[in-house]
């Protein structure tokens, strides 16, 4: 039996491609460059899902979170969307900036860094 030999190498596989996979997760939580916004002012009691049926409005949503204490679990009172089109994105930041809801005004702006690559044209 050679048996004994394939379990090692699988699993050691196994470990290199969750290694390698955790990275990928995490990019997936943002989309491409000048596609992330940050939200501001969120009402206490909204979830990803609030905010995702408010955003998803605008375009094609890659990821949704709303920042939470993690004692609490009570939302921050902030989070951030990510479309997976640079259109979609400035059109929800338009359109959400100073939207109306729950007593508060949304405040949303693109996340910092993004629009680096072309701020000079």
């Amino acid at each position: 039996g050679d048996n004994g030999w394939v379990v090692p190498t699988a699993s050691h596989n196994q470990a290199a491609q969750f290694r390698g996979g955790r990275k990928e997760a995490d990019k997936r939580r943002y989309g491409p460059a000048g596609c992330n916004l940050f939200i501001f002012h969120l009402p206490d009691g909204w979830t990803d899902a609030d905010v995702r049926k408010h955003f998803s409005a605008h375009g094609k949503l890659v990821s949704v979170r709303v920042m939470t204490d993690p004692g609490t679990e009570r939302s921050r009172g902030f989070g951030f969307v990510s479309y997976e089109t640079r259109e979609a994105a400035a059109q929800a930041c338009q359109k959400m900036n100073g939207f109306k809801v729950g007593g508060k005004r949304l405040k949303v702006e693109l996340k910092k860094g993004d629009d680096e690559d072309d701020s000079n044209t």
